[in-house]
């Protein structure tokens, strides 16, 4: 693969705003397959929502990469993510999330933890 063979979208906020605009790019071109390079502990959710914007038209593929996260961020951003992808899987989640008090916490401690280093 050559580096102009990658194109980054920069312009989303979040995963499904990210699956949206890069369909936009990759229907431009009209390729049907896609690698798309996320972190480990963000792949199952990248996966879900890929796919879901996506379709079965396109053969998309993931691969992950490292990050240089301490084991204490990458740990609670496992757990923050585990919380999401649990959500987007209940189809109940945007009417009660039970979960909600447990994210803000984990955030909070995050957030002290990149504020203190």
């Amino acid at each position: 693969m050559k580096e102009n063979d990658i194109i980054a979208e920069s312009t989303s906020r979040n995963t499904y705003e990210n699956a949206v605009y890069c369909k936009k790019i990759i229907d431009a071109h009209k390729w049907r397959s896609i690698l798309v390079i996320t972190s480990k502990f963000h792949v199952e959710r990248a996966d879900f929502l890929f796919k879901n914007v996506f379709g079965s038209m396109y053969n998309l593929e993931f691969q992950t990469c490292q990050n240089r996260l301490s084991s204490q961020e990458l740990e609670l951003i496992t757990q923050m993510e585990r919380i999401k992808s649990d959500e987007l899987h209940n189809s109940q989640a945007h009417i009660v999330n039970p979960r909600g008090k447990q994210m803000r916490a984990l955030l909070a401690e995050y957030l002290k933890l990149r504020t203190a280093s």
